[in-house]
């Protein structure tokens, strides 16, 4: 596990380097690290997600992770339904990320290109590999899912990624990913640019993930209807709620307190569309 000291340097760098920090936001971007490293530090040894609704704990432990806490809440409901047995899980493109308390019962296998996003990781069977290439047998997997790394492989190749799920997964794939259609139920790229600009007016440089998602093309109704035929779309995460939460958790200090505004004043909304993302659910 990584020391604090580690923790608040890596916390650091979203800021740009120490020169850019103090020009851009002084002490206050510094401390404001130093309080998120340390709650980061205290919830990896104290929070237990054991329910899939925002509550209390989550106001405290994920007031600035409602993004990623919703993608892994609404994908291991989704598995919940599946109701046999012991389930093989494999999550393809995990980075450094993995699977809620609640849901600690599958036998979960985690892969990922990149060997450092594994090593962290507590739970689960860690694989190196290439979503586009991956290094199991066929039907391996009753379940795969694949959260938010759709939108990170580039257009010309994610045809692959399509087949290498559909490859391995035995009962189900579910996908989850920001999503653009022509019907503006979907505006994940609108609202991606969108955050993109405020980011860089509010930080001075770009987001890494948000401008690869650009880079790589957003994935579309059309395409995956295309590579999924027959599967089930859902819509999550309404647009304005996601860039009210995005945007603010960005702020020194008073992003702290980003879960409370989203528990009470936001959350209720988040279920309306337009969405920025999509669940896919594939037989």
């Amino acid at each position: 596990m990584q020391s604090f000291r580690e923790e608040f340097q890596i916390g650091l760098q979203k800021y740009g380097n120490l020169k850019g920090i103090m020009k851009k936001s002084g002490v206050k971007a510094i401390i404001d690290s130093a309080i998120s490293q340390f709650l980061n530090l205290i919830s990896k040894r104290l929070y237990k997600s054991n329910s899939p609704k925002f509550g209390l704990s989550e106001i405290f432990f994920r007031s600035r992770d409602i993004d990623r806490w919703s993608r892994y809440t609404h994908v291991t409901n989704e598995i919940s339904k599946i109701k046999e047995g012991k389930l093989s899980v494999l999550d393809v493109g995990s980075g450094g990320r993995e699977i809620p308390d609640f849901a600690s019962t599958w036998n979960y296998f985690l892969v990922d290109i990149q060997k450092d996003a594994l090593k962290n990781l507590k739970r689960g069977h860690k694989v190196v590999g290439d979503a586009c290439k991956l290094p199991f047998r066929d039907k391996a997997f009753d379940v795969v899912i694949s959260i938010d790394t759709a939108e990170h492989i580039p257009r010309s190749i994610r045809h692959n990624y399509f087949e290498e799920l559909k490859r391995v997964h035995k009962r189900q794939i579910i996908i989850t990913c920001p999503i653009q259609s022509n019907d503006d139920l979907f505006k994940g790229k609108t609202y991606d640019l969108i955050f993109q600009h405020f980011y860089e007016k509010e930080k001075g440089l770009k987001e890494q993930n948000t401008a690869q998602h650009i880079a790589s093309g957003h994935p579309t109704i059309d395409e995956i209807q295309k590579e999924l035929p027959n599967s089930a779309i859902h819509g999550y995460k309404n647009c304005d709620v996601w860039l009210r939460y995005m945007l603010f958790s960005l702020k020194p200090f008073i992003g702290l307190f980003t879960g409370a505004l989203y528990y009470l004043f936001w959350k209720r909304k988040d279920d309306k569309p337009p969405y920025w993302g999509a669940i896919i659910v594939s037989s």
